[in-house]
């Protein structure tokens, strides 16, 4: 099962940053601890659940985090300001996302 979401593109420190949270990583099977890796696609990124991942969900049980944020983003998605989020069991991607096609998205 796909769960599609919609999220601005936020700020901390002056860096570009895509935070996902709570309920919709919990009904995909991302939880707390679980280990990913990423990885740059056109117009985005690409999560991968890995067991050896350098990167973990942050959060506490219940409420698992992941939080992208960098230069690493603002590069990946120029001229973005919503990512479309689609979460799958084994991967997440991060696709940027015009207004109406964010729109279209919360619509259906």
């Amino acid at each position: 099962m796909n769960n599609i979401i919609t999220r601005n593109i936020g700020e901390n420190r002056e860096k570009r940053r895509v935070w996902i949270e709570g309920k919709s990583l919990e009904s995909g099977g991302w939880l707390t601890g679980h280990r990913y890796q990423r990885e740059e696609i056109t117009g985005g990124f690409k999560l991968t659940k890995i067991e050896t991942g350098k990167l973990k969900i942050a959060g506490k049980p219940g409420r698992p985090i992941i939080d992208l944020c960098g230069g690493y983003v603002a590069k990946a998605l120029v001229g973005y300001e919503k990512v479309t989020v689609t979460i799958e069991p084994n991967s997440i991607i991060i696709k940027g996302a015009s207004a109406v096609a964010a729109l279209a998205t919360l619509a259906a």
